[in-house]
C-alpha cells in the first residue's frame, strides 16, 4: 500500500502553497493527521496549558501532537525548540497521560515550564501538583517541545519513563513494563492490609486509605523523580512524598506536609513543622510513595511488603500532625504495621532494640536520630521505637493502649508525662528479663 502521505502531483502543488503561506502539512504520528499549522499555536503559555488539557481530556492524539513544534512552526514564530521531542517520545508522553485520571495543566513560574495537577483516579483523589518544562514561545505562539523534568524539581514519574499501571481500587502501582508490575502491585495491597489490620482508630483518616506507589525503573529515574541528588537516599527503600511542589498560586494556602519520614520517607512540601497539634488535617496534595528501584533490588517479597506497609501507615496518617520530639511514635506505630511481615526483621529489630537497653530501660529517640548520616543508628531508633510502643501494647487493654498512643503522637501535657513513666519502668523490666 502506498504511503498515504506522499505527495503526488496535486499533493505536491498544495504542499508548495502551504509553504507559500507560512505553514506546512505533516503526518502526525500514530495517526497520519496533518498536524496544526503554526498559525494556529496558542498565543500564550495560558492559552496553551488551557488546549493541553483539553487535548488530553478528550484523548485528542492529533490535538496533542499539534500542540509540538515542527521546523516550519519554528520558522514561522520566530522561536525554536532546544530538544524538541521526537515521534517515540510523544508516543510515550501520550501511552502514559492515558494511564493517569485528570490531568490539568496551567502556567509555571518560568516561561518554559507549565504546572501540572494529575490524578490516578482512584485510591488518593487529590491531585498531585508538579512541575514539567520543554515550553518555548515565540512572536506567533506557544509550543512545546517535550514534557520533561525540571532540574532541581520534583518529576512526576509519567513525564520521566514508560509506565505500566496496576490498580485495584486501592492501591495504584505505576511502574516500568516488565516483572517489576506485577511484584508490587500485591505488595501494596498487602501493605494496606496490615494497616488495616492494626487498629489504629484516632490516627488514620476519615475515609478508607488508598495508596499511590511510583516505581521508578533505575536510578536516574529515582533521582529525576526526588528533583534532588539521591545519594543521600541510598539507604532509603521508599519515600512518602506530599505532591506539591507545583501548585497553583492560586490555590488555598497549603496546611503544614507530615514530618520528614525516613524509613526512608519524605515530604516534598517545603513546611514540615505543624501549625497545631490534634485533629485531621488534609494534606496540601496526593501523598503517594516512591521506591528506591537501587536499595529495593535485592529485598525479598516478605521485606519489599514489609516497607510499602510502613510506608501506607505515613499515607494513612499524613493528615494527623505529629507533635515536636514525637517522630518516635510516627515511626514505631508504622513499625507495628510492618514487622509482622517479616518475622526475620522484627527478630533483628527484637535485638537491636536489646542492645540499646540502658540502666534506667529503653529511652526515645529524639526526632533527629531518624534523619542521621548513620543507618545502623537510624534502624535502631525504630528498633527503640518499636519496642516501645510493642511494650504499651503489651501492659495496656486495647483501649487505652490506642488512647495512649494517640497522647503520645499528639503530645497531650496532661497525659504524655505519666505514660513516658510507665513506659521507662516497663521497658527497664523487659531489659533485665
Amino acid at each position: 500500500m502506498a504511503d498515504r502521505c506522499a505527495p503526488g502531483a496535486q499533493a505536491l502543488r498544495a504542499l508548495v502553497a502551504a509553504l507559500l503561506a507560512g505553514a506546512v502539512a505533516a503526518c502526525a504520528p500514530g495517526g497520519g493527521a496533518p498536524r496544526t499549522p503554526a498559525p494556529d499555536l496558542p498565543a500564550d503559555q495560558a492559552s496553551l496549558a488551557a488546549r493541553l488539557t483539553q487535548v488530553v481530556a478528550a484523548r485528542d492524539r492529533a490535538g496533542f501532537d499539534a500542540l509540538f513544534w515542527t521546523p516550519s512552526s519554528a520558522t514561522a514564530t520566530g522561536a525554536a525548540p532546544t530538544a524538541a521531542a521526537p515521534t517515540g517520545r510523544r508516543d510515550i508522553l501520550w501511552a502514559n497521560l492515558g494511564l493517569l485520571g485528570s490531568v490539568r495543566f496551567a502556567p509555571g513560574p518560568a516561561t518554559d515550564q507549565l504546572r501540572v495537577g494529575w490524578t490516578t483516579g482512584t485510591a488518593d483523589p487529590r491531585s498531585a501538583w508538579q512541575l514539567v518544562g520543554g515550553v518555548a514561545c515565540g512572536a506567533a505562539g506557544c509550543a512545546l517541545d517535550d514534557l520533561r523534568a525540571v532540574a532541581g524539581e520534583p518529576a512526576p514519574l509519567w513525564a520521566v519513563q514508560t509506565l505500566t499501571r496496576q490498580d485495584d481500587g486501592r492501591a495504584v502501582v505505576l511502574v516500568g513494563p516488565g516483572d517489576a508490575a506485577a511484584v508490587w502491585a500485591p505488595l501494596a495491597r498487602q501493605g494496606l492490609d496490615a494497616v488495616d489490620a492494626t487498629g489504629l482508630s484516632g490516627l488514620t483518616g476519615p475515609t478508607p486509605v488508598g495508596l499511590v506507589v511510583e516505581v521508578p525503573a533505575t536510578a536516574a529515574a529515582f533521582q529525576a523523580v526526588l528533583g534532588t541528588d539521591a545519594a543521600g537516599f541510598a539507604q532509603t527503600g521508599a519515600l512518602t512524598w506530599t505532591e506539591d511542589t507545583g501548585l497553583p498560586p492560586a490555590a488555598p494556602p497549603a496546611p503544614p506536609a507530615p514530618p520528614a519520614f525516613d524509613s526512608g520517607s519524605a515530604s516534598s512540601s517545603a513546611s514540615a513543622a505543624p501549625v497545631s497539634v490534634g485533629g485531621w488535617t488534609p494534606p496540601s496534595a496526593a501523598v503517594h510513595i516512591v521506591v528506591n528501584p537501587t536499595a529495593t533490588a535485592g529485598l525479598s517479597d516478605a521485606q519489599k511488603a514489609m516497607l510499602l506497609a510502613h510506608e501506607a501507615l505515613h499515607v494513612a496518617t499524613a493528615g494527623r500532625p505529629v507533635a515536636d520530639g514525637a517522630d518516635w511514635v510516627s515511626e514505631g506505630t508504622a513499625e507495628l504495621v510492618a514487622l509482622p511481615l517479616d518475622a526475620a526483621t522484627a527478630d533483628w529489630s527484637r535485638q537491636a532494640a536489646r542492645a540499646a537497653c540502658g540502666p534506667s530501660g529503653l529511652t526515645p529517640p529524639p526526632d533527629a536520630a531518624f534523619a542521621g548520616a548513620d543507618p545502623d543508628a537510624r534502624r535502631t531508633a525504630y528498633a527503640v521505637s518499636w519496642q516501645l510502643l510493642t511494650l504499651l501494647r503489651a501492659h495496656e487493654d486495647p483501649g487505652r493502649a490506642q488512647a495512649d498512643l494517640v497522647s503520645l503522637w499528639e503530645g497531650e501535657p496532661g497525659v504524655v508525662p505519666g505514660v513516658l513513666a510507665n513506659l521507662a519502668a516497663w521497658s527497664q523490666a523487659w531489659c533485665q528479663g
